[in-house]
């Protein structure tokens, strides 16, 4: 009987213990995405903050690009703004790629990741410029070692204002 007592003791301490330690492993999943939720909080604070203080466009322009960069874990990005009344976007801000690629135009057109980011209003991906033509990429950008894309629309309600990619 004292057996069977410890015997049942020991099957309720390892079940108590294994529900502990999932318990464990819940709270730590959550930490983890608790920081990582922080962490974004405290780059778009960081970001409105630099917004507010400064009136110069291009400054702005360039404080949002390095956060977007930073954000993203990514080593560079460029900002292209439509320009009123033209069928181009025209490259306004650059990080971590050739500074002579600001002021490039290019079209709004499926053939350049900006421009069919700005068509689908939607973000678009890919993986390696390298391998497929799914699009356009100037050979100043693959000479810098850009691999990957991710363009996402800039949007102000239904009008596009251009876009960030990293």
């Amino acid at each position: 009987n004292a057996s069977r007592e410890l015997v049942r003791r020991n099957e309720e301490n390892a079940r108590l213990y294994e529900e502990s330690r999932q318990r464990l492993l819940e709270l730590q999943q959550v930490e983890a995405e608790l920081r990582a939720h922080g962490e974004e909080l405290n780059a778009l604070f960081r970001l409105s903050q630099t917004l507010l203080g400064t009136l110069d466009v291009e400054d702005t322009l360039e404080t949002a690009l390095r956060q977007a960069v930073t954000g993203t874990n990514t080593d560079a990005g460029a900002i292209l703004l439509a320009e009123p009344g033209s069928p181009d976007i025209v490259v306004r801000a650059v990080v971590g790629l050739p500074p002579d690629l600001i002021g490039q135009r290019y079209p709004i057109n499926s053939h350049t990741a900006p421009g069919h980011a700005l068509i689908r209003r939607q973000p678009i991906t890919t993986t390696d410029v390298t391998r497929g033509a799914e699009f356009s990429v100037p050979p100043s950008v693959r000479a810098a070692g850009v691999r990957g894309i991710l363009a996402a629309p800039m949007l102000i309600g239904d009008r596009a204002i251009g876009a960030l990619v990293v």
